[in-house]
């Protein structure tokens, strides 16, 4: 009986672990610089990333006004995109550089990417809770493979 159990706790953390690698590799964080407007920014634990797609899902009674990109992903004319799907609540935001050496680099010397700032928006006259949640975070490398 104690090798069963030991077994079974054996494969559960064999199939968390990676779970908990990945979900560490990459953070997106959200600051409030103002009411209803938050920066926007990813670390990565790469030194180069090449393009991002990135899904945001909104919970709360909150309304999506806009997302702006930042100064510096418009000034070197990268490709940008973004779709709000109003009846799932969720924000799509893409980017790509089409290149692979260091002027098509997204990151900083921190590692980090400043996405832009994230708008929104309520009705609620109080203080208003609310969620944002990352379905999907899949970036480029500079192997050009997706992570």
């Amino acid at each position: 009986m104690k090798k069963i159990i030991t077994t079974i706790l054996i494969i559960i953390s064999f199939a968390i672990f990676p779970l908990m690698v990945s979900a560490s590799a990459n953070k997106v964080t959200f600051k409030e610089t103002s009411k209803g407007k938050l920066a926007t920014t990813i670390h990565f634990e790469e030194g180069f990333v090449g393009g991002i797609d990135l899904t945001i899902k909104l919970e709360g009674n909150i309304k999506f006004e806009k997302f702006d990109f930042n100064n510096n992903i418009t000034k070197k004319n990268y490709e940008t995109y973004q779709t709000y799907n109003e009846k799932n609540q969720t924000l799509n935001i893409k980017i790509t550089t089409g290149g692979i050496n260091s002027e098509h680099n997204l990151l900083n010397s921190n590692k980090e990417l400043s996405l832009g700032n994230l708008i929104l928006s309520s009705s609620a006259k109080n203080n208003v809770d609310y969620k944002l949640i990352i379905n999907n975070l899949t970036y480029i490398d500079n192997s050009w493979k997706s992570g």
